[in-house]
């Protein structure tokens, strides 16, 4: 059975570093559920739900799925009080480091990181060729093979092996600015027997002996084995460590290749929720992908992307400024674009600019009744938050005399009379509106408060 909102936690690294050894211990916690087989970080990460459906889901929907698919595959493998679900990832390439790192980010900001590595990139390239050959990869109780087989790993497929693993580990290492991170290094936290209350403690479940751990290590020192150990240790001195900047060129090479293969629709949504959450830079490249399409956008995609790109421009992303004129090339002459671009706007407190472009909807352009209740809308929370009174009485006049017969703009006149004092005024233009359209809730809504 379930607890309410168990942990969500995800162990990962690379292979031979010590995840295996992670995720026995917390898999045989009665409070934990575990994936029991390892989980590839893609299609996991890459395309989660979508990969059993057409892939042209929103964004939203996408989020939703992950967690979903997250929580179906983790809670789905025990029958235990359940406080804590996870699942185990060992990666072995970079852009598979790249995605799941940016899918975290993206769609599990609450999952908590155990996140193993081993600082001797010699013994875990040895243990991994040594695992290989023989084809034992662990060991429970006193099932150990002994060899006493002696090889050698090339230089140049250690180095080759040696940088990917700077480079995976320099993608992992991103999520400790984003995420709860337990980091376990293998010289220090694994080799010499794991700290259980440690990893019990992090992703919230009981401290207890953990009596069912039984493996034990199946290759010995990596010096007894390798014939070349010494010259690898000496080369991996040399391999650099790659910088945090140069992870971050990566990611984003990344992301912008992948963008150019999401629906318009899907990068608007994706464009507005990382806005909303400050993350600018992501904002950035989806915009950059949809100007790429600006021409083929319909009015109220290309007044969106705008309207994020106004409001990019204005956080200090100049670059976007002269760009953004390629969205609202086609629809100077569209309300339905100048709508949508002025809630954006709104949304992030660009209070003018929203104000010009709904009147511009509105006043300079013909807007279709079924728009009207939305514009009404958004102008009521301009015009509160703007506080003149003077302002927004002759913006309303002129609403008034262009849509004479709109409900909602007869609601946003009879509110900016009651809000002033002028109660008969409201009464006279609400019985307008009801006589318009006699259904209209907010209509009824506002003359039931006039009492």
């Amino acid at each position: 059975m379930t607890m309410p909102d168990p942990t969500r936690f995800l162990i990962v690294g690379m292979q031979r570093s010590g995840t295996t050894v992670t995720h026995h211990c917390l898999e045989g916690h009665p409070q934990v559920s575990l994936v029991t087989d390892e989980v590839a970080a893609d299609p996991f990460f890459t395309k989660g739900l979508a990969v059993f459906t057409t892939g042209r889901e929103s964004f939203d929907a996408r989020r939703r799925g992950f967690l979903r698919l997250f929580d179906a595959i983790t809670l789905s493998v025990t029958d235990r009080q359940v406080r804590a679900a996870g699942l185990k990832v060992a990666l072995g390439t970079a852009t598979d480091a790249i995605d799941l790192v940016e899918c975290v980010r993206e769609h599990f900001e609450g999952i908590k990181i155990v996140m193993v590595r081993r600082s001797d990139l010699v013994a875990q390239c040895a243990s991994l060729r040594r695992a290989q050959r023989t084809g034992q990869w662990h060991a429970f109780g006193s099932r150990v093979k002994n060899t006493d087989d002696r090889f050698e790993i090339p230089v140049r497929e250690f180095d080759d092996y040696a940088r990917g693993c700077r480079l995976i580990q320099a993608q992992l290492d991103r999520l400790k600015d984003s995420h709860q991170v337990c980091e376990l290094v293998y010289e220090r936290d694994i080799e010499h027997g794991l700290d259980h209350d440690r990893l019990f403690d992090f992703v919230g479940v009981d401290r207890v002996p953990a009596s069912w751990m039984k493996m034990q290590k199946v290759s010995p020192p990596a010096e007894s084995y390798i014939a070349n150990h010494t010259q690898l240790i000496a080369h991996l001195a040399a391999v650099p460590v790659v910088a945090p900047d140069h992870a971050k060129t990566d990611a984003i090479a990344r992301q912008r290749a992948r963008a150019t293969t999401e629906q318009p629709f899907f990068l608007v949504f994706r464009a507005e929720d990382r806005l909303r959450r400050s993350r600018l830079e992501d904002s950035v490249l989806d915009i950059q992908a949809l100007l790429a399409r600006a021409s083929a956008l319909d009015p109220w995609l290309s007044g969106r992307a705008d309207g994020i790109a106004t409001v990019l421009v204005a956080r200090g992303n100049t670059g976007l400024h002269s760009a953004r004129e390629e969205f609202g090339a086609k629809h100077r002459e569209s309300a339905v674009y100048f709508m949508h671009r002025a809630e954006i706007e709104l949304m992030h407190g660009l209070l003018e600019p929203a104000l010009q472009d709904l009147h511009k909807a509105s006043i300079d352009l013909s807007c279709a009744p079924y728009d009207q209740a939305r514009v009404a809308r958004l102008l009521e929370q301009a015009l509160q938050a703007k506080g003149d009174p003077r302002a927004a009485g002759d913006l309303v006049g002129r609403l008034l005399d262009r849509y004479p017969d709109s409900a909602p703009f007869l609601c946003l006149g009879a509110l900016l009379a009651k809000n002033t004092g002028q109660q008969q005024a409201a009464a006279s233009l609400l019985a307008r509106a009801l006589a318009a359209d006699p259904g209209h809730q907010r209509a009824k809504q506002l003359l039931a408060t006039l009492g």
